[in-house]
């Protein structure tokens, strides 16, 4: 039988500290980026615990989560440009299902000489990333489209990102929250 490392309820509050600090960290993110890229990343991971997909169903659902993301982020975004970003609660809330560690571990794979699965591992995670992108993208045109295209770009500048000192404390609590995503399953 295999054992839980974790329970459902500590990944989601782990995705969700995860989330929230690339937000701050890589992306710029102010205080209320920070909690809805949050509450996207949970709500995603909690979306994606479920056993009953295949991995071909998986790749659609997680495309249509990245849709739902985008809107959501556009929507927000542009009703409120100056307090909420595009960019850091769209990538942040998807940041959990993007391929980097596939696509490090295929170029680790083509340099130890494993060009045919590195290179296949190298394509399949790239281009599931395009794929993310592509439709987190359609989710913002599709918000653009329902709430109204606004005049200018200032949904998009994420230009109220939180004080330096604050990742004193957003640093160690997000580097929690990633290593606890490394959940492997056991025997």
């Amino acid at each position: 039988s295999r054992n839980v490392l974790y329970s459902k309820c500590t990944l989601s509050v782990c995705r969700f500290l995860a989330c929230g600090g690339a937000c701050a960290i890589w992306f710029g993110g102010g205080w209320i980026d920070i909690v809805l890229a949050g509450i996207c990343g949970s709500l995603i991971g909690i979306a994606e615990s479920w056993k009953v997909l295949n991995k071909e169903e998986r790749i659609v659902f997680e495309a249509m989560a990245s849709f739902a993301v985008g809107v959501v982020a556009g929507a927000i975004s542009i009703n409120w440009p100056g307090y909420a970003c595009f960019g850091a609660i769209g990538l942040a809330g998807v940041s959990d299902m993007l391929q980097g560690f596939r696509v490090v571990y295929a170029v680790i794979e083509l340099m130890g000489k494993h060009s045919i699965s590195g290179g296949a591992d190298f394509l399949e995670g790239i281009l599931y990333t395009m794929l993310i992108a592509y439709f987190l993208k359609f989710g913002q045109t599709v918000a653009e489209e329902l709430v109204g295209r606004p005049n200018d770009d200032t949904h998009l500048q994420c230009t109220n990102g939180i004080d330096e000192y604050w990742y004193l404390l957003l640093v160690p609590v997000a580097s929690i929250g990633w290593s606890c995503l490394f959940n492997p399953d056991y025997k």
